[in-house]
């Protein structure tokens, strides 16, 4: 059976920090084709997770290595 993720955040300074830590991560000068993510399983972590998906969707990008927990929103990033 698949993993069961634990629920994204849902408290505002959370939200906020993902967001921030998301955008830190985005403008890194790292966050290329091919780079490396390594996140944990804490509803802010998760909802990092999240928001770079939809980054690297933007940039029809993948990421060579990437490792959480691996709840259920690590493993659908390896899937997609």
């Amino acid at each position: 059976p698949r993993a069961r993720a634990p629920p994204l955040t849902s408290h505002p300074p959370q939200r906020r920090s993902a967001r921030r830590a998301s955008e830190v991560i985005a403008h890194s000068g790292a966050f290329n084709e091919g780079f490396s993510l390594q996140t944990g399983t804490g509803g802010a972590s998760l909802a990092v997770t999240r928001v770079l998906e939809d980054k690297m969707r933007s940039r029809n990008s993948v990421a060579n290595f990437a490792l959480g927990g691996l709840p259920a929103t690590m493993v659908g990033l390896h899937d997609k």
